[in-house]
């Protein structure tokens, strides 16, 4: 029985030596993709695994990590001249998206 087990692991040898220069597999979920657009690119920041649903946690997370980029001075309080330069950076933002997607539509649709 002992070797039938070692006959059955050295013959397994040539198969691991291909697995170790085989790509890496991709995985199940790929990250965010910077192609993706609108609501589904907000999404998929909010649910990065997509699994399809975000919990309490990950809701947490991402709401600390949009208080922080308001922050400017990081000391843990949102002003409002800071919410204020915020909202113009957003407007700024969606405006120049706007443009860039109407730049090959005259209609603007």
């Amino acid at each position: 029985m002992k070797r039938l087990v070692l006959v059955a692991a050295i013959s397994l040898l040539p198969l691991q030596a291909l697995a170790a220069d085989a790509p890496p597999a991709a995985p199940a979920n790929p990250p965010a993709n910077a192609q993706l657009k609108g609501f589904d690119r907000y999404w998929s920041k909010m649910d990065p695994a997509g699994k399809g649903y975000v919990t309490k946690k990950e809701w947490l997370a991402h709401a600390e990590d949009r208080f922080k980029e308001i922050d400017a001075n990081g000391d843990g309080k949102i002003t409002k001249d800071e919410m204020k330069a915020f909202d113009e950076k957003m407007r700024d933002r969606f405006r120049a998206m706007r443009q860039q997607r109407n730049s090959g539509n005259p209609s603007g649709k």
